[in-house]
């Protein structure tokens, strides 16, 4: 027989059952291979019900052969015969009655046959044989709870007790139990108990942390987790783990951050040289918006790290969000010497060259992308789905495309050639009509130059649909349409809408602010108009028209 070699080998055993039907050995080999082998056949409930009874001819035949019983008891149970699956196991109990491997899969076949009672009952065999398990103490509990017996399994975690009284996870079970139960104070002794048995162990502090969480204890919560990042017993990577979930919440909830700031400080004199450790720094310091450091931070990770492109992929990420775009072209250039880049991270990557103001070679990077997603593709055209497209391209090439051609849009617009932009943005919608940000894109500049003020608000409501809906800057050029539409009222009801969910997440847009400013203006509300464009001015101090607007509606206000 061909080793290594499946298909020569399906042919030799088929050949044999073939020749003599009464094989019983030749049917065993045969019949996995036919069950799992790439077949066009698999998905007929006949073909795989006869692989069965060729498998069950063996079995019977041979009823003292574990591995294969075993084999074939899994495969029927995996192929919705699990009756047929018990019933080759119990035969086996019989004639090995000590196997514990065959009572594992038993206890297991019982569960997901929905008996949970022979469940346990194959499990107590189990541990008379093997010795009491706690992992197996808790695979019982977890049946008879399924059951609702929470007797039957308390009864079981208070045995694993009695047996081994100096084991402190076993309380730490009981209190796992006493929690399911909606038994918090019971839940917290047991917990207590078990710290009181291994002070230095992190398992019941970390089982007091969810008990404090619930009962909305902060103070206790937070000084449990401090004592929690100094243990021995805990790797870096549940450190951080807990702690990136408590500094979430911290943000999430806007909570003053000087707690999560001095309790990731006692993790980083604990592990000050831990990559892990600064790339949690670094994406706390950017949830909280502070991206000069969090650059820093992870600039450290990655001197210890250089071959990970997540770690680039951060720091250029960081530096772009901080408005250092030069250093950020910098940081991609030196990645793409460095790691594989990504094709999303190249497109990224154009994106800053033209933040940079180097439109022309971010062209020239996404004319590229476009080549090697789809290198006869001609964009100086209005794309044709059925002639230009090849029938091999994926989906996800071409929502890739797609981005492509917006990205390209918008660089066309930046270097002044609107008529080559606006053909980029409905190629890409051509491709993929679900393009947010193409559609919005489109919107906002075919209406700041002029161009058809309903096929704008047409395209901006467009981009307004299912997941983006709640977008502020696609909300905001939405009301801007509706005022140069006229459509003041409207415009403003939009507006108070995007300003509201830019404030809502922390975020401030100079454009946006100027936006409402206008609305207002041409809502009768001078003196709010010229409290946001104060605002937009704060923001971007070198904004003259903005500056001369304020002056004259304050001019206007005093005569």
């Amino acid at each position: 027989m061909s080793q290594n070699n499946n298909d020569a080998a399906y042919e030799y055993f088929n050949a044999a059952v073939r020749l003599n039907p009464d094989n019983a050995d030749a049917a065993m080999l045969l019949a996995p291979m036919r069950m799992y082998l790439s077949n066009p056949e698999l998905s007929d409930s006949a073909w795989r019900q006869q692989s069965l009874d060729m498998m069950r001819r063996y079995v019977d035949r041979y009823p003292d052969d574990i591995d294969e019983g075993l084999q074939y008891a899994l495969i029927a149970g995996m192929n919705d015969a699990m009756p047929e699956a018990i019933r080759v196991m119990e035969n086996l109990m019989e004639r090995q009655p000590d196997n514990t491997t065959v009572l594992a899969y038993l206890s297991q076949a019982y569960a997901r046959n929905g008996d949970p009672v022979k469940a346990v009952e194959a499990l107590d065999r189990f541990e008379a044989i093997e010795g009491r398990n706690s992992g197996v103490t808790l695979q019982k509990m977890s049946l008879l709870l399924e059951n609702r017996d929470t007797v039957g399994a308390m009864r079981q975690v208070q045995s694993m007790i009695d047996n081994n009284p100096a084991d402190y996870t076993a309380r730490i079970l009981k209190g796992n139990l006493f929690d399911v139960m909606n038994l918090p104070d019971s839940a917290e002794n047991e917990y207590e108990t078990a710290r009181r048995m291994a002070p230095t162990a992190s398992e019941p502090m970390v089982a007091l942390m969810d008990i404090y969480r619930s009962r909305g204890d902060s103070a206790a919560y937070d000084n449990m987790l401090y004592e929690v990042l100094l243990t021995d017993n805990m790797d870096i990577q549940q450190k951080s783990g807990l702690l990136s979930e408590y500094l979430q919440h911290v943000i999430n909830e806007k909570s003053d951050t000087r707690r999560g700031d001095y309790l990731f400080g006692v993790l980083r004199s604990e592990y000050p040289h831990e990559p892990e450790v600064m790339n949690l720094a670094a994406r706390y310091s950017a949830a909280k918006s502070d991206f000069v450091s969090a650059a820093e931070q992870i600039q450290y990770a990655l001197d210890m790290d250089r071959k990970n492109p997540e770690l680039w992929q951060q720091l250029i990420f960081y530096l772009a969000n901080a408005n250092k775009y030069d250093d950020a072209v910098r940081a991609y250039e030196q990645a793409d010497s460095t790691v594989e880049m990504t094709p999303s991270l190249r497109l990224y990557g154009g994106m800053l060259l033209q933040q940079s103001g180097r439109s022309n070679e971010a062209m020239d990077l996404y004319r590229r992308l476009l080549a090697e997603v789809a290198p006869d593709f001609d964009s100086s055209r209005p794309i044709d789905m059925n002639a230009d497209i090849p029938r091999t391209i994926t989906l996800q090439d071409l929502d890739f495309m797609s981005s492509i051609l917006t990205s390209m849009g918008d660089c066309a617009y930046n270097m002044n050639d609107s008529t080559a932009a606006f053909l980029d943005y409905r190629n890409a919608l051509e491709i993929d009509p679900d393009n947010s940000l193409a559609a919005n894109n489109y919107a906002y500049f075919l209406s700041i130059s002029g161009g058809d003020l309903n096929r704008a608000y047409e395209l901006s409501q467009k981009s307004l649909r299912g997941e983006q809906s709640d977008n502020p800057t696609y909300i905001d050029t939405n009301a801007w349409i509706l005022y140069l539409r006229g459509d003041y009222k409207q415009a403003l009801e939009q507006q108070k809408r995007a300003i509201e969910l830019m404030e809502q997440s922390g975020t401030e847009d100079v454009e946006a602010l100027e936006h409402f400013g206008d609305i207002l203006i041409m809502n009768d509300q001078p003196d709010k108009a010229v409290e946001y464009w104060q605002k937009a001015l704060k923001l971007d101090p070198a904004r003259k028209e903005l500056r001369e607007k304020i002056e004259r509606t304050k001019k206007e206000l005093k005569q």
